[in-house]
């Protein structure tokens, strides 16, 4: 799968937007380039393989996978119950992190812990994109703007 820079496409649909419309407000123009990258980072949350065979995987790797099933099948509680079991087992697991803090924010709506296992994933992991892209999500549902900004942009 490609992968896309947060910036160019921002600066990318940007452009665009205000070649065409120069009667369009600035705030206008970032709202629906926000709006596109939200859209961007669910289709590549779709393309990637999240819960992949259990083949060579570690105890905690395979809780991992259970938890996304458990996700897949509107079975939140438990699946948070394998994220930190697997956590427990790895504490370094970013991907259980992860998984973890989206599962707060989305289907929890807890964005305080949401904001807590994605910053503890981006420790494990600050090159993930997707992980900041949350961050920014929670932030941003907590009224943290600045931070919510600066968490995008990275």
């Amino acid at each position: 799968m490609q992968m896309f820079n947060k910036k160019s496409i921002l600066s990318s649909v940007l452009a665009a937007l205000s070649a065409d419309s120069s009667s369009v407000s600035k705030s206008a123009l970032v709202g629906s380039a926000v709006k596109l990258m939200s859209i961007l980072v669910v289709i590549s949350f779709a393309a990637t393989p999240a819960c992949d065979a259990n083949d060579g995987l570690t105890e905690a790797g395979r809780l991992v996978n259970q938890g996304c099933d458990f996700d897949d099948a509107g079975k939140v509680d438990e699946a948070i119950s394998c994220y930190k079991k697997a956590i427990a087992l790895e504490p370094r697991d970013d991907t259980a992190y992860f998984d973890l803090g989206t599962d707060y924010l989305g289907n929890k709506h807890d964005d305080v812990s949401a904001k807590f296992y994605l910053q503890k994933a981006i420790d494990i992991n600050p090159h993930e994109a997707k992980y900041w892209d949350q961050l920014g999500l929670a932030l941003a549902h907590l009224k943290d703007v600045t931070a919510a900004e600066a968490a995008y942009m990275l």
